[in-house]
């Protein structure tokens, strides 16, 4: 028979293992609640970018070329490929001839990625397929990389701060019986 201390520390070590063993379960749910999370939030921005009318591409944080819908490969006047750099973007739209002569093409496309990183309210215009004045923006994304925004408006205003908005004070209006929204 082995002693007591070695039954103790047996029933101790299976106690720690079966600890590891309920954490690692959780975190195998935790893991698949967060792919699936993940999911359907692809799909959701796939709905998005089919449906707006606004051209949207996507860069990651190294500023290569992730997702962008139709209006934006109709609107900015290149064939584009995943993974393409920026950089290498705007450099394919001077080369098409988009913006006229250019004398010194590396500072005209340092000075198109300063605009669009800082998020400039202004943005870059350029023409668009049908002779329209379109405006491109950049707009920063938390996780380190940006949106490019092209709309066809000539002139944009970005919305004033919440502390600016005046409310009325008005009571809201009254819903009988709300319809549950599911996504």
């Amino acid at each position: 028979m082995a002693p007591s201390w070695w039954r103790r520390s047996g029933r101790w070590f299976y106690g720690i293992l079966e600890r590891n063993r309920q954490e690692l379960d959780r975190l195998r749910i935790d893991d698949a609640t967060a792919n699936a999370r993940s999911s359907v939030n692809a799909g959701r921005l796939q709905v998005v970018l089919k449906s707006i009318q606004d051209g949207i591409a996507l860069f990651n944080s190294s500023q290569q070329l992730v997702q962008w819908n139709h209006p934006f490969l109709r609107g900015i006047g290149i064939d584009l490929r995943a993974d393409m750099p920026l950089d290498a973007l705007l450099r394919a739209q001077l080369a098409a001839g988009l913006f006229g002569e250019i004398a010194d093409v590396e500072a005209e496309v340092a000075r198109r990625l300063t605009v669009l990183r800082s998020g400039a309210e202004d943005g870059l215009t350029q023409p668009g397929p049908d002779g329209e004045t379109l405006v491109l923006r950049g707009l920063p994304v938390e996780e380190g990389g940006f949106m490019l925004l092209l709309n066809g408006l000539a002139h944009w205003e970005a919305p004033p701060p919440p502390s600016a908005v005046e409310s009325p004070e008005e009571k809201p209006p009254e819903i009988a019986a709300p319809a549950p929204i599911e996504w």
